[in-house]
């Protein structure tokens, strides 16, 4: 298991250093080197999991398809998806910002380019690599690990201390999603929602009666998604009764470890550079 661990963490560190790069160099290369970070760790990582099937505990091969199951289970669950990571993210951003901090995303532009790049890409590549891969790795050894280092990475991964806490519940959420409906469709569903919804609201917020309008409409929305929620609760607990039942300690890896810590700082310095 610490293997695999070790290797989920390599592939991270792929990512963030291509995109890292990606950003310095700019231009037409930059974003060629954007789309390849992406597409490179999940390569990689599907390698990866073929070559190193643990015989004994054989491999668990999520859904990738949708099928009426799992499409059923997420849909109740999107727009209380969407107001959580909104809350999260509205209280973090006001904590900071009165510390003095600012932090800004550049949604401008080309609405359907946009809309590929912080939302089609992430919802695809970021699932793949943060949910399908580890799960597949980790879930036949303990699903409480496989929920953990998910979780735990998808937001070390984001560098950035206005996004790691709403992106540590938002991946928890989507992990348990996956684990509950044994597909990882439900999270790309989900996760492409949600940038969507994010995107719309930080390029027309303010415009109008836009700002009623979207969040009366979460709102409403919200509050019949969550009466759904409680009508099927049973099946929605039954993923919390399987990883009580879990009796693997949750475990990382020292590379694990200095990947998280690496991260925190480079968001700690991000954040200095922004007073």
């Amino acid at each position: 298991m610490k293997k695999s661990i070790t290797a989920i963490t390599f592939l991270d560190v792929v990512f963030l250093l291509l995109l890292s790069v990606s950003g310095v160099i700019g231009g037409t290369a930059g974003s060629v080197l954007y789309y390849f970070a992406f597409a490179l760790p999940v390569l990689l990582g599907a390698v990866y999991s073929r070559r190193n099937k643990d015989e004994e505990a054989g491999r668990v091969l999520l859904k990738i398809l949708p099928d009426r199951k799992s499409v059923g289970y997420a849909l109740p669950i999107i727009v209380p998806f969407i107001c959580t990571v909104f809350l999260i993210s509205f209280l973090t951003s006001l904590i900071l910002t009165k510390l003095g901090f600012s932090e800004t995303t550049d949604v401008s532009g080309n609405l359907l380019g946009v809309i590929v790049k912080h939302a089609v890409l992430p919802a695809f590549f970021e699932e793949a690599l943060f949910r399908f891969i580890p799960l597949v790795l980790l879930i036949p050894y303990s699903k409480k690990n496989a929920l953990a280092v998910s979780s735990v990475m998808f937001a070390a991964v984001h560098c950035s201390l206005f996004q790691i806490p709403y992106a540590l519940i938002a991946s928890f959420i989507l992990s348990l999603t996956a684990l509950a409906t044994g597909s990882v469709f439900p999270c790309i569903l989900i996760h492409f929602l949600n940038n969507v919804a994010s995107i719309f609201f930080m390029r027309y917020s303010g415009v109008g009666y836009f700002n009623l309008i979207f969040f009366l409409s979460l709102g409403v929305v919200c509050a019949i998604s969550i009466a759904v929620i409680i009508v099927k609760r049973n099946s929605y607990k039954k993923i919390f009764q399987e990883l009580k039942e879990d009796k693997c300690n949750v475990e990382f890896t020292l590379s694990t470890f200095m990947f998280v810590a690496m991260t925190l700082v480079i968001g700690a310095l991000n954040l200095w550079t922004s007073l």
